[in-house]
């Protein structure tokens, strides 16, 4: 039997480049969401999504900002509404984290085997989450900074690409911090290898290279063949460095990624290029 794929969270980024993908596949999948789509299914509450054999919870608030506000309420709510999917009796569960978890101060890329932190509600509902999945043989995937396609316009490259696509200079908070960028169908592939392999666990998804956003910002200038100048609002006082260790991921999954970061802000100018001609 051809297993059913339920995907929470489907008209976000993640969402709708993974409901894509199982679609040209010809994989038998359900994109549920609580905004209406013609082509998702429409809910009230993810705790009303449909069975299937495979569930992917991708329904969490990305917004640390508002999970700090709602605190204690957003946190039992993400946690009842996952143990309530949970007990509906998904044959795998699949889950979205993120490699926040691990904190910004390893000079070294972080394994699925280094100790995790709570820092804020939005790190507490993430470690909450995790444990809900692995506790019923689930798999988490601890996602790097995606961007690609659909991003949101709060994501950091879109930040630099809307500045560097206009006349003036770059205005950015900080300079110096270190991430792992990975381009959002890379990431879509892991989800994909993670179904096929059937894999449980814990894995780390990302490009297992850092970047400052000091670098970023002359990638994106590079594409564009613009020099504007570049203000540092807030210099950081010490290093904050975030990467991803892929080495199991790879190994277990028989995965990696395909797109370098040059070649993915390449392709992102030229659409903004494209859609402003």
């Amino acid at each position: 039997m051809v297993p059913r794929v339920v995907v929470t969270g489907a008209s976000g980024f993640i969402g709708g480049a993974l409901i894509s993908s199982l679609r040209k596949k010809n994989i038998d999948c359900v994109g549920i969401t609580r905004k209406k789509f013609l082509d998702l299914f429409t809910v009230k509450s993810y705790e009303d999504s449909p069975l299937g054999e495979i569930l992917i919870h991708l329904a969490e608030s990305n917004n640390r900002p508002d999970c700090e506000q709602e605190g204690a309420e957003r946190e039992l709510e993400a946690r009842r509404t996952f143990e309530v999917l949970i007990k509906k009796g998904y044959q795998k569960v699949i889950y979205a984290s993120s490699a926040v978890l691990y904190g910004d101060c390893s000079m070294v890329p972080s394994k699925v085997t280094d100790p995790i932190q709570s820092m804020d509600a939005y790190t507490r509902i993430k470690m909450s989450s995790e444990s809900l999945a692995l506790s019923s043989g689930g798999t988490v995937v601890r996602l790097a900074n995606l961007y690609g396609p659909g991003m949101s316009s709060d994501n950091v490259v879109s930040h630099i690409l809307n500045q560097a696509a206009l006349d003036g200079a770059i205005t950015m908070n900080s300079l110096g911090p270190v991430r792992d960028f990975i381009w959002i169908e890379d990431a879509v592939t892991a989800f994909l290898a993670i179904i096929d392999k059937e894999a449980t666990g814990i894995f780390n998804v990302g490009s297992g290279r850092g970047t400052s956003i000091r670098e970023l910002v002359s990638m994106v200038q590079s594409a564009f063949k613009n020099k504007q100048d570049v203000i540092e609002l807030c210099p950081l006082k010490k290093p904050s460095n975030l990467i991803l260790d892929i080495g199991f991921t790879k190994k277990t999954l028989g995965w990696a990624p395909k797109t370098i970061l040059k070649d993915g802000i390449r392709e992102m100018v030229a659409m903004k290029i494209k859609n402003h001609a």
